[in-house]
């Protein structure tokens, strides 16, 4: 077995140069994730239903110049008009996924004006987007399917784990 050489070390000169680049083509962006919760309960919300995220997500995928995104024919994300997005993430949280912004303060009302909307609908489905982590929330049964080789390989290997991230059906397709 060879051992792959060092990476050749940059001089203190040159790692400087990577920080002093003209930055004025730079863009920030910011990604957040919120917990769907029952506000009366605390409980998560559910993929399936007609309350579900995914009823959620349909809706979004529904208004003028949002496209949907699927993966194995479940509608997990939604990309959004401005360059934004909303995905599903594994264990159930509702990520948002901002467009780049030249700076941090056109970001942040690009951010408050998007979240307000999000909020907006997700109430019209009768639960709240709870940013950050929430420890009253249960991931079970938020997704109709397995969404990467990593989780279906661990579906089928761990019958616990199947049967609470796959969904109800318990295995993944």
């Amino acid at each position: 077995m060879s051992i792959a050489s060092a990476a050749p070390s940059l001089s203190p000169a040159e790692l400087r140069s990577v920080f002093e680049r003209n930055t004025q083509d730079e863009l920030v962006g910011i990604e957040i994730e919120s917990a769907a919760l029952d506000p009366r309960t605390g409980r998560s919300i559910p993929y399936a239903g007609e309350s579900g995220i995914g009823a959620y997500l349909a809706f979004l995928a529904s208004q003028p110049g949002v496209e949907a995104v699927h993966d194995y024919g479940t509608l997990v994300g939604v990309r959004l008009p401005d360059g934004g997005q909303v995905s599903l993430e594994h264990g159930g949280a509702v990520e948002y996924s901002s467009p780049p912004a030249p700076c941090v303060a056109d970001l942040m009302d690009l951010v408050h004006a998007a979240l307000r909307r999000l909020a907006a609908a997700a109430d019209r489905f009768g639960f709240a987007l709870v940013p950050g982590r929430s420890t009253r929330a249960r991931p079970s049964r938020t997704s109709s399917g397995c969404r990467t080789p990593v989780r279906r390989s661990c579906a089928a290997t761990s019958r616990a784990w199947a049967g609470t991230a796959c969904g109800a059906r318990g295995s993944c397709p």
